[in-house]
């Protein structure tokens, strides 16, 4: 149940991030005109959390900013009606033997002046992982291909995927590189993409960003999203695509995500590759 009375105790016991996310849900349906300011409150709250992790930002100054949060947090809560509620909202998760219908939005990007990703060998595996699957009526395999930003945007809105690939190169500090209009790299904010994706989080359960040095990316995105694959540092076309592959036949036969991402690191390590433990599963804390 999500009403005032749990959101007061989700600020009581100093969660933030799911008080936000609960008065969200409340306004989709009771207050539509106060959600940019709530979606705002995320956005600081996000990145806010981000500059304390990478030691940006001093405890006084961070203290300051929660409290200044935290008051904006408490003057929406104070605009919720007794008479406001909704059932709990259950995570969209897949689980074991889940016939669903799956979207599957694959994002390939592979500038000119970036080392090419092998993209289109990855995304024909995964097409023939699906549909050689006891389960592959269930699966939507959606591709974009040279992803510029407009194409995310309009891609998930029309959309509305499940399940988010990605697969392309990351900088060294995590953000993920799409295509400008001259085919050359553009690397996103990896705060602002956490936003867009905090947006997305109803539909959008599971993300895996299938690049080189992307976690600390999927750290953020772990903030909202359900479950997030990244991978830690430098790792070889060969394993990245053994890994989706693993990971989608796993999918494809019913089994649930954390089998699917084990089963993955495990295909690459039977294969010979050296770098099963780059892979990481990250999930959204509760």
């Amino acid at each position: 149940m999500i009403n005032k009375e749990t959101i007061e105790k989700e600020i009581e016991r100093g969660q933030l991030s799911s008080a936000l996310k609960s008065i969200k849900i409340l306004f989709q349906s009771f207050n539509k005109s106060d959600l940019p300011d709530i979606l705002s409150l995320t956005s600081r709250l996000n990145t806010l959390n981000s500059e304390k992790n990478q030691g940006r930002v001093s405890v006084d100054d961070h203290n300051l900013e929660r409290n200044m949060i935290l008051k904006g947090v408490i003057s929406h809560l104070e605009k919720i009606k007794p008479s406001w509620h909704l059932g709990e909202v259950q995570p969209k998760v897949m689980q074991e033997n889940d016939t669903r219908k799956i979207t599957i939005l694959f994002l390939a990007a592979s500038p000119h002046d970036i080392p090419r990703s092998r993209w289109d060998e990855e995304i024909r595996q995964i097409r023939k992982s699906l549909e050689r699957s006891k389960h592959r009526e269930n699966f939507r395999l959606v591709p974009v291909l040279a992803t510029q930003l407009v194409d995310l945007r309009r891609a998930f809105l029309e959309e509305s995927p499940n399940i988010v690939h990605f697969s392309g190169s990351s900088s060294e500090e995590g953000g993920i590189y799409l295509v400008d209009s001259n085919n050359k790299g553009q690397e996103i904010n990896k705060i602002a993409l956490g936003n867009f994706f905090e947006l997305f989080s109803n539909t959008v359960n599971c993300v895996l960003l299938n690049s080189c040095y992307s976690e600390s990316q999927a750290r953020i995105l772990s903030e909202s999203i359900d479950y997030v694959v990244g991978i830690k540092a430098n790792i070889d076309e060969d394993a990245k695509i053994t890994f989706s592959e693993a990971f989608y036949d796993s999918l494809g036969s019913g089994k649930a995500y954390d089998f699917a991402f084990q089963l993955g690191k495990v295909a690459i390590s039977l294969s010979g590759l050296k770098e099963d433990e780059q892979p990481i599963l990250l999930k959204k804390s509760k």
